[in-house]
Formats: C-alpha cells, structure tokens, sequence
C-alpha cells in the first residue's frame, strides 16, 4: 500500500508542473533560509567552546562610573592581574594579554617597515588557558622568557614567505627598539573565537621596549585578563571577592564595578565596550535571524496550504471516486500526508544544494566566515530534518483533513464547496502573509532611515573629502615642517593634527578642576588649531583656538614653572554636565592636574569656545562630556582635507610629500567616510538582511495569493460566464476581485503595522540618537504589498474575465 501510496504521489506531483513548481518555489526559499540562518547561529553560539574548561574560564573587565556616563572597559591594569590572582579565592591560573592603543605595532624585518595590527604581549602560560596548534615550537618554552615571540601561519609567511620562521628575528619598535627571536609558530586562529592576535610577544619585553615598571602600573588598563577559576567555584562567589578587590582601587570620585564574563558568552552576550579584541556579536541579532527563518517556514507552509486548497475542485472527484471505492479517511489523509512530505522532501535537496552556493554570499553579508557543514555535523543535520519534518506536517495537515472530507455524493455531482469558514481560513492564511511582508518592509524601511539619519544628520562635523594618516615617531618629531609641505600644494585645502580622530574612540582622560570643585576625570582630544575648520564645526559659543593668539597652547609645568596656562575648549556634553549654558561656559577656569603629588603640577586653563556635538564614535552611544587642548608633542593622527575637483592630485601630493618624510614607512592613508562606513557595519548588513527577507517574504505571499485567486476564480467560473452575459466589462470584473482581495492586504497592513512599530521602537532605543517613527514608513509598507497584491490579482482575474462566456456557463 505504501508503494501505491508513493506512485499516486509521485503522479500527482509530476503531472500538476506549475502547482508543483509553485509550491517547491515557496518551500525551498523557506527551507533555505533556515538553513542559512542555522548554520550562522551555529557558527555563532560555537565561539570559544573549544577551550578547555570555557565553562569555568572567565575574562575580568570593569564598569566605571564618571560624571554620570557608564564607561565599560574589557582589561585591567596590567598590575592588576597579580593582584587578582593572590586575593581572589579559587583561581587555579591567571593569563594576561597586553595590547597597546590600535593593537598596532611597527615590526622591522632587515629594512622593511610593517605596521602589524593585532600585536600582544603575554603571560607564559598562554598555551595553558588559550591552546594552540603548533606548526614549530613548543607551547611551555614559547614565551618564557623576554625578546621570544610567537607567529601565526598568516605572520610567518608575510615576514619570511614561509611557516619555517623558528630562529628567525625581527626589530620591534616602541620607545626603545628590541630584536625578538621567532620562538614558534602556529596555525592561524580559528573564525570561531573572540582572540585576535598575529603576533603573541612574551610580555616581558615591554620591560626593554618601553620602561621597566610597565607592568607595575594600576591606572593605565591595556591588559586582557584571564582567569579560569577551580572546580566548585562557583561565579557568583569570585564576583564577591572581586567588588571587595576593587573597593581598593575605588577613588573616591569613581564607582567601579567588576565585570567577569565567560569566555564563551564574550562574543555574544558581554556587554558592549570600546575596546574588545575583535568586533563582538549580539545574542539579540541571533534571535531576530532565527524568529525571521521561523516566520518564513511559517509563510511558506501557509503557501503550500492555500495552493492545495486552490486545487481542490480538481482533485474532489478523485477524493469521490476513492470513497466510493471503500477507501477511508485515514488512507487518503496518508496519502495527502505523503504527498506533502515527498514535495517537502524535494525541497529539503534542492534547498541544501542552493544553501552550499549562497554561505560564501551570507557570510559575506553578515560579515562571518561560514561554512555549510550540514552534511558532517549530525545535530545540524538532525535538527534541520526535524525542522522540515513539522514544516511538511504543518503545510499538510490542512490539505490532507480538507480534501479526504469531501462528501462522496456531492462532489460526484460537481458539489466541492466547503462554505464559509473555509474560505475565512484561507483568507486569514493569505492575511498573516501580507502581515509578514508589511512587518519586514517597515523593518527594512526604518534601518535604512537611521542609517541615512546617522551619516548626513547629526555628526557635528564634515567627513567628505578628508583622507587621515597615522604618524610614524619620526614624522610626528618634524610635524609642522611636514603639515607645511602638505599645504604647499592647491590641492589640499587644510591640515589638522590631533590625537585622536573621529571614528575613534575617546579613551584618554585627563583629572579636571572646575571652578575649584573637587577634581574629576574627563575625556581630552588634543588637537591643533585647524582641526575645527578643518572639519567644519560649529560653535555654540565663544571661538575656536586660533594660531596667532599666544598662550593657547598645552606648556608642561616644570620644577621651576609648576604652574602654567592654557585655553580649553568644551563640548555640548560638557556644558550640560555642568549645569551651564553655553554663554555661561565661556570664561570659566578649569584646572588640570598630572600628577597624583600634594605638591601637583597645575595647567590653569580658561574656557574660549563650546563646539557643538562632534559624534566620534555610533549613534548607539551617548557623546561623553570631553576636552579639547592644543598639544603638539601628542599629534598621532593627521586629517587633510583635499580638494573635491582634484582627489587624484592631492593624493599624489601627499603620497609624495610622505616619501621625503617617511621613506621606507608604509603609508595607511584612508579617507574618513570610509571609516565612517565600517563604524555602522553592523547596520548596513541588517539592512540588506531585512531587504532580502522582506523581498522573499513577499514572493511567498504573492505565491500564497496567487493560490487563493485562484481557487476563487475557479470556484466563480459560472458567476464570472453570468456576469459577462448580462454585460459586465473585463473591466469590472477585475476590479471586483481587486476590491475583495484588497481587503485582506488592508487587514494585513493594519495588523502589521503595530506590531514593526513596537519591533522598531526596541530597536531604535539601541540609538542614543535616532528618528522618530514616522507614517511615511508604514505608508511605503502599504504600497509595496497593495501594488504586489494588485498585480497578483489583476493577473488572474484578468484571465478568467478574457474566457469565453459560453465555456464558463459550461463549466462543470
């Protein structure tokens, strides 16, 4: 019986080539994108489970509270970590992983000048807590002693063209210049882990590279700090000890609280800092993937239900014919059943095979390195197959209970009406796809909103047409000869060194003194007169630094001038974290104190000018209350602001003037929008994620209404044969159908819609700045899946108008 089972299916399926197609169709876009968003979630939930004990191995950060901003941080002091380690209870070992500002780091091979990203300096018993595939070397002598350091496969080849690197040396450069000896090398990091080093330098070196109470400090936080506690120990009992551990540390105008996180929730769920090893996900952007695959699944069964129904009239005397024959309602529910399986089946295949073409696409999209291991990974395999097992029930079960309830007497005599609540069923299946639709294009509409809003609205600055270097030690030594060279050419409209630039982070701080208040620790930005034209920032009040005022400038208090003066300059945040207007802000004096001696060096500084809002980092996050002094000797960074007529000649000018400053050094010249763009990576890739659902979403939906249409018209064949011979236009006869149906999108758009709004509401609190939810969004919602609809409509009723009323008076 089975066998017969399989051949009627098998006929039904092969005979009916566009219901079938149309159903496949519906179903393999469903089934792949659950097999895309599957494989990306576990991808993402795998981070770091292949530590040894990750279950027990946590990373130790801290939160602290200054001036009313909560600023979370993913390292201690490099001191701090011994300290941890003999005051903390249960820890069995402690590793630290050392990195300086941009993990940069100028690496020198014979003459050749790298600036190597993603440098480290390490306990030794890295190996122990982070293990490591060894191409050479040895894991317990890698790093025990200074000068050693450690390449990945992806190191070794770009310094020596090979993986045999072991013996060879390079020249590291920091304050002092130290050769270190390849101690080993290992493969390449694995995608699936929040650790990002190139270069893994015993850390000890920092000792000879830089000064050699380095590592004695407690106020400088660079260093990643590992524990991995004893078994039994549990979370919250280290956490204990650590908030008793930090209220050493506490200043009295600080409130620092401990962070501990597992090592394989940092990818996912730690909470968001400026300084993690590598961009971090969101356990919420998983969520949302998975519940919009669900959504689809759910879409496309409810397709393959419609389109079933549409068909019923075809298949009643079948149903009939089998009834009267002794067949029962369990057999031909079976046979339904197996049909609905079979089709799921073919859609399983065909989804796996396109699934393998677009990984490398998604991956790309969502910026992950994914590979699809559906068929040599048993739980992906095996949760996919059940997935598709309850899809194929889902969209069968209707179908199969509809149809095997035929009354054989009536439908024999042409009788295959099910009456009203089938119809309402139907409808309401097409309604929830249209509500769908409307939901993601809300969804689409609104991320792509916020990320215009976020590049043309509200920066406090102009980023087009600026190209930003990074300065060598010696280029920064001869800075203003070097800034005048730049300028010597019409070609480059404006220099402006400074310490930091926009896009990055602010994580320099500095003790301030307002209006003889107790000190406070603010955020600084160094930068050099021009910086404010250059970017052409607005004042709220007073001026900018100007260059031919003396007095302006940073002057380093000495033993015989303890106290020296200065100008400052606020920003909007500070202004109102003070309690001032910004008229009110001009003129006030703020002291700055650099050192912790009773006997403190002072810089006396009086405040000129409030600069308007410069948005240096996302607008996820709150702009902090900082400073802005002019002090040369911290220029880092240089902006040129460059012709907009002539970008290839002002780049040839400073790629020019950068070899007679910097010959040998690699220039990393990048123009700022393109930082801009990658700081909303994020984003964008969920922009075009919702774009490509939301188009998917809506082919389903017109497949769905295209079945309803369908059985309608079939159903209406003599109503519509009647219409035509009392003289009824193909006109009127259309709109007839439009109207009904257009009912059900208004439906699906009213339903929809408040639903996006509370989803997007949620996710636009993620923005400390963002726009309002506005009706134009839920207007274009309305006309995307209305115009869809119509067409869908329009199509087929359209052609059941065209027929020849005698035939339609003859249907059946």
């Amino acid at each position: 019986m089975f066998k017969n089972y399989l051949l009627i299916a098998w006929r039904n399926i092969t005979h009916n080539k566009l219901y079938t197609g149309i159903i496949l169709a519906g179903l393999v876009v469903g089934l792949t994108c659950a097999m895309l968003v599957a494989t990306f979630v576990r991808h993402e939930l795998s981070y770091d489970r292949s530590i040894p004990h990750y279950e027990r191995t946590y990373r130790v950060g801290f939160q602290v509270l200054e001036n009313g901003v909560h600023v979370t941080t993913a390292k201690l002091a490099p001191a701090a970590g011994p300290y941890v380690k003999d005051n903390v209870a249960g820890i069995e070992a402690l590793v630290r992983m050392y990195s300086l500002q941009g993990n940069q780091f100028r690496v020198i091979r014979d003459e050749a000048v790298f600036n190597q990203d993603d440098v480290y300096f390490a306990d030794a018993n890295v190996f122990s807590m982070f293990p490591a595939d060894f191409i050479e070397g040895s894991a317990t002598t890698a790093l025990d002693q200074p000068g050693k350091v450690v390449l990945t496969r992806e190191a070794a080849e770009k310094y020596f063209g090979t993986a045999d690197a072991v013996g060879k040396r390079l020249t590291l450069e920091g304050t002092n210049k130290v050769d270190v000896v390849v101690s080993a090398v290992v493969e390449n990091l694995p995608a699936t882990t929040h650790l990002n080093y190139r270069l893994l330098v015993s850390i000890d070196t920092l000792k000879t590279l830089y000064t050699a109470k380095i590592l004695d400090t407690l106020a400088d936080a660079r260093a990643y700090t590992y524990i991995r506690v004893e078994e039994g120990r549990s979370r919250e009992q280290v956490m204990s000890d650590l908030q008793v551990l930090f209220k050493r540390f506490q200043d009295v105008h600080e409130v620092l609280t401990p962070l501990l996180v597992r090592v394989d929730d940092i990818h996912l769920r730690s909470p968001p800092s400026d300084n993690e090893m590598k961009i971090n996900g969101d356990i919420n952007t998983v969520y949302v993937y998975v519940a919009i695959a669900l959504v689809m699944l759910l879409v496309a069964a409810v397709n393959f239900m419609n389109l079933a129904t549409a068909r019923s009239s075809r298949r009643a005397k079948e149903v009939g014919i089998r009834k009267v024959l002794g067949a029962t309602r369990a057999q031909l529910v079976a046979q339904f059943m197996i049909e609905a399986m079979a089709l799921t089946l073919v859609a399983f295949v065909l989804s796996a095979l396109l699934a393998m073409v677009l990984i490398p696409s998604f991956g790309g999209v969502l910026g992950r390195e994914l590979h699809f291991t559906l068929f040599s990974d048993p739980l992906l395999l095996g949760g996919l197959l059940l997935v598709a097992v309850i899809v194929a029930l889902l969209s069968g079960s209707y179908p199969a209970l509809y149809l095997s309830a035929f009354e054989p007497a009536k439908v024999l005599k042409g009788d295959v009406t099910r009456g009203r609540a089938g119809a309402l069923f139907r409808k309401s299946l097409v309604t929830f796809q249209f509500c769908v639709s409307a939901v993601l294009v809300v969804a689409t509409v609104v991320v792509l909103a916020q990320m215009r809003f976020a590049e043309a609205e509200r920066l406090g600055y102009n980023k087009e047409q600026v190209v930003t270097l990074t300065l060598p030690a010696r280029v920064a030594g001869q800075y203003d000869a070097f800034r005048q060279q730049l300028l010597s050419d019409p070609s480059v409209r404006s220099v402006a060194g400074s310490s930091r630039i926009p896009t990055e982070h602010l994580g320099d701080m500095m003790a301030l003194q307002i209006d003889g208040a107790e000190y406070a620790m603010y955020y600084y930005l160094s930068v050099e007169e021009d910086f404010f034209s250059t970017y052409e920032v607005a004042f709220a009040a007073g001026r900018p630094f100007a260059r031919e005022r003396s007095g302006e400038r940073i002057i380093v208090p000495t033993e015989q001038n303890p106290v020296t003066q200065a100008k400052l300059v606020v920003n909007e945040s500070f202004v109102k974290a003070q309690g001032w207007s910004p008229e009110d802000a001009i003129g006030k004096t703020v002291d700055i104190q650099l050192s912790e001696d009773p006997q403190r060096p002072l810089i006396k500084t009086t405040v000129i000018g409030v600069a308007n809002e410069m948005h240096f980092t996302s607008m996820r996050q709150k702009s902090r209350p900082a400073v802005f002094v002019v002090s040369p000797d911290t220029f880092r960074k240089v902006s040129i602001k460059v012709d907009a007529a002539n970008i290839d000649g002002a780049l040839k000018h400073i790629n020019a003037v950068w070899d007679r400053f910097a010959a040998g050094e690699p220039m990393e010249a990048q123009f700022l929008d393109v930082r801009f763009d990658a700081m909303y990576h994020l984003e964008k890739r969920q922009a075009k994620v919702f774009t490509w659902l939301a188009g998917l979403t809506i082919v389903i939906a017109v497949f769905g209404l295209y079945g309803l249409v369908s059985y309608s018209t079939e159903r209406r064949t003599k109503e519509i044969g009647i219409r035509k011979v009392l003289g009824a236009s193909n006109v009127s006869i259309v709109m007839l159908f439009i109207k009904e149906y257009s009912w059900l999108v208004l439906l699906a758009n009213v339903i929809g819609w408040p639903i996006a709004y509370m989803v997007m509401r949620d996710w636009l609190n993620g923005f400390e700045y963002r726009i309002d939810m506005n009706v134009v969004f839920f207007a274009i919602a309305a006309l995307v899946t209305f115009t869809v609809a119509w067409l869908t409509v329009f199509s087929q009723a359209y052609a059941a108008a065209k027929a020849r009323p005698v035939n339609s008076l003859r249907y059946e």
